[in-house]
């Protein structure tokens, strides 16, 4: 791997990090155009490496990545609470869902490579602003 594509690599999870909501490829290129990085293809390049090694998850659902808040814990046991309101998405570990979720699939015969659970809602932030001003 070339010194170019580490740095690509690391533009786009600090880019990941440095977001409050999950990006999407395309918001990825164009938070990172002026550093360098041009081609849809170089961001897809790092999201797949960043995502082999735990650095970051994909969120199926809503088509945007997330930079990993529990580094080390695996690609296997995570669950997402993702804000309809604002975008959010909050990573929760939680390794016995998805493992008597795995359970379940073997029970039936099947295998499950990866898991990933996705929960659609509204996060405290936005419910507490909907509510407004308590008198």
């Amino acid at each position: 791997m070339t010194a170019k594509t580490i740095r690509n690599h690391e533009l786009v999870y600090a880019a990941l990090q440095a977001s409050d909501a999950p990006m999407s490829a395309y918001d990825l290129l164009t938070a990172l155009q002026g550093q360098g990085i041009n081609a849809p293809l170089t961001i897809y390049r790092a999201l797949d490496r960043l995502q082999r090694e735990g650095r970051i998850h994909k969120l199926n659902s809503v088509k945007a990545y997330v930079a990993c808040a529990h580094p080390g814990h695996g690609s296997s046991s995570t669950v997402f609470a993702i804000c309809r309101d604002c975008g959010s998405a909050e990573e929760l570990v939680q390794p016995e869902a998805v493992a008597a979720l795995r359970r379940e699939g073997e029970h039936h015969g099947f295998t499950a490579d990866e898991a990933s659970i996705e929960l659609q809602g509204t996060c405290f932030t936005c419910r507490e602003r909907a509510a407004g001003p308590q008198g």
